[in-house]
């Protein structure tokens, strides 16, 4: 019997080698590896939440990739935007994605988060990006946008806060009293900020790899 399922659609981006792949995969239980392949695109992956799933659009962060960025934020109803706290550059150009996200999608919950956390103990301090500095810009952002932005520092290396990134930003797209979570599904029923989609097939538990958006659109469930 075909089923109306749930789902939640995510883009993570930011600046080539922040450390979004790591985060995604270390998510989805793949572990840690210490160098990747460079995203061409946009990578894609699915995890089942209760009955429901999310989808997450790994975006390239190279400059070269920005027109293909733009039909990635389609449908997109929350976003984490990844910097490297011992790559102040990354820090700098929070804006610049920022802009990117609101002009190609719509205004919805954001995460900013400092990655590489587990580095800021072996540099020079005057070198990192600091945690203040991080909640002061998240703050500036949320008045700016008129929307939650929320800060955090993760380590995709050691898993330091990556399942509260991913938990706080469901909670923020799903509403505060019907966060989604892997033994409930949620009940909300706010129609602009999920997608309910009805399906033919079933997810398969596979690795990550690339799909296009029309592929991950007709993604279906049984």
């Amino acid at each position: 019997m075909t089923v109306k399922r749930r789902v939640l659609k995510v883009v993570l981006m930011g600046d080539g080698g922040v450390g979004k792949t790591s985060l995604r995969r270390r998510y989805l239980g793949q572990g840690f590896k210490g160098s990747y392949n460079m995203t061409i695109g946009a990578d894609f992956s699915i995890k089942r939440i209760g009955k429901n799933a999310i989808q997450i659009w790994d975006l390239a962060g190279q400059p070269g990739f920005n027109q293909i960025r733009k039909s990635y934020y389609y449908g997109a109803q929350g976003g984490i935007l990844v910097f490297d706290i011992s790559k102040r550059e990354s820090f700098r150009n929070i804006r610049v994605w920022i802009n990117e996200f609101i002009s190609n999608g719509k205004i919805g919950p954001l995460i900013l988060v400092g990655n590489k956390n587990d580095l800021r103990d072996s540099m020079n301090s005057a070198d990192v990006v600091s945690h203040q500095e991080g909640v002061e810009i998240s703050k500036k952002l949320s008045l700016e946008l008129k929307c939650p932005v929320i800060y955090e520092e993760s380590s995709a290396k050691n898993g330091f806060n990556v399942e509260k990134i991913f938990e706080e930003l469901i909670s923020g797209m799903v509403g505060e009293n019907n966060t989604i979570t892997e033994d409930e599904t949620s009940k909300n029923k706010n129609s602009n900020l999920i997608n309910v989609i009805t399906t033919d097939e079933t997810i398969e538990k596979s690795d990550t790899k690339e799909k296009s958006i029309d592929d991950a659109e007709n993604t279906t469930f049984t």
